[in-house]
């Protein structure tokens, strides 16, 4: 009698759950994918500022990319990611402001992630630049 009951029981919860249907609407959004940074040469602009030219590809199912987070070792800079939102794939590439916290530096460690506009974060690419 309790495998009877035991049993009705699965097959109930099974009839609810395992419709065959799909869950559109209230699945939360995927996370973005990037890869294939390319970090150009750094161009100083002073002893302590410049810029660096990035690029890189992106994958988005949901197409809302909104925001590309470039970290320094003394912080992060968010900038818009332009033309991106609507686009389930592409490159991404702009010019990322830098302030130099060793101005005789010769290299520049940073990462990159993309932000879409549910919040969920990309995976992380490591580049490392030069300066001349």
């Amino acid at each position: 009698m309790k495998h009877a009951v035991w049993l009705v029981l699965v097959a109930g919860l099974c009839a609810l759950g395992c419709n065959g249907s799909d869950h559109t609407g209230t699945e939360p959004s995927s996370s973005p994918i990037i890869a294939n940074l390319k970090a150009l040469t750094f161009i100083r602009s002073d002893a302590s500022t410049g810029i660096l030219p990035l690029s890189f590809d992106y994958a988005d199912t949901d197409a809302d990319v909104s925001q590309v987070l470039v970290t320094f070792p003394e912080g992060t800079a968010t900038n818009p990611a332009q033309d991106a939102t609507g686009h389930t794939s592409g490159t991404i590439s702009f010019i990322q402001a830098v302030h130099l916290p060793d101005p005789a530096a010769h290299q520049l460690a940073f990462s990159v992630q993309v932000v879409d506009s549910a919040g969920h974060h990309s995976n992380t690419l490591q580049g490392q630049a030069n300066i001349p």
